[in-house]
């Protein structure tokens, strides 16, 4: 991967060459358009293995794809693209796949539910520095719910809340995350899963600088839990706010979180 400095800085395409620029890495980033036509990919036998490849990466991005969508209450922590991070998460899930042919294998996440747990939705500012002390976490999956014991947050004690973080609330999530099985053209889940919207809570805003009270968060899924193929996942995120009259906006890029437990 080339990287294009100085005068001549220019985003698109040039003969063969693209160029574009990417949240995660400074400056204009250069690719070649080398390379086979999507037409001798999709029916050259000598492709065959790239076929198999593409659909089981395929697989793994409509995965990700939905994760993300679960995560959405939580995105405003994102500060990177975790897409990429997700897919090489999934790998060795769908790797354990071992009874579907080579280009068929499904995403059971069900089989390791425990990779995905600690996924950081941040890179500046882990949760961990910002909170020291614990949140304690119980989830049942066949109940379907979730109790989050957040500490008592004191700062300069367990609570080191950059500067930035001046009006914050912890929020969590509990969503269901199907298996995802091999189908033409998208992988997916056994049944229909928008029935099961993902739960939120959040505590009340408050001053970074004067702490908070100790909290118990309980979540719930509504309805009857599938029989099979699926995991619960919980997340926790620290979100900073702009306070305005009257409301607080959450701020974009801004905050710390991870995928805490996945049963």
């Amino acid at each position: 991967m080339a990287k294009l400095h100085g005068l001549l800085n220019f985003t698109g395409k040039l003969d063969e060459i693209s160029a574009y620029t990417r949240k995660d890495c400074e400056g204009i980033i250069l690719r070649m358009g080398w390379g086979p036509s999507k037409e001798e990919i999709k029916t050259k036998d000598n492709y065959v293995n790239t076929r198999r490849n593409n659909a089981e990466f395929g697989g793994r991005s409509t995965t990700g794809k939905y994760i993300k969508q679960l995560l959405d209450p939580l995105k405003t922590v994102f500060d990177y693209n975790i897409s990429p991070v997700l897919n090489g998460l999934l790998k060795p899930v769908q790797d354990e796949d071992r009874e579907s042919p080579w280009g068929h294998r499904n995403v059971l996440i069900s089989r390791k539910p425990y990779l995905l747990e600690g996924l950081t939705l941040n890179r500046r500012n882990p949760l961990e520095s910002v909170i020291s002390t614990p949140i304690k976490f119980e989830v049942d999956k066949e109940a379907g719910t979730a109790l989050i014991n957040v500490p008592e947050l004191m700062p300069s004690v367990n609570f080191f809340p950059p500067e930035n973080f001046s009006v914050c609330r912890i929020t969590t999530l509990l969503g269901l995350m199907p298996d995802f099985y091999f189908a033409e053209p998208l992988y997916k889940p056994l049944q229909d899963v928008s029935q099961w919207l993902p739960v939120v809570a959040s505590t009340d805003w408050f001053v970074a600088r004067n702490g908070c009270p100790a909290s118990e968060i309980s979540l719930s899924l509504t309805g009857t839990l599938p029989a099979e193929g699926y995991s619960l996942m919980l997340a926790v995120g620290v979100q900073v706010g702009r306070p305005s009259p009257g409301y607080v906006t959450p701020l974009k890029h801004n905050g710390c979180g991870k995928i805490a437990v996945v049963r």
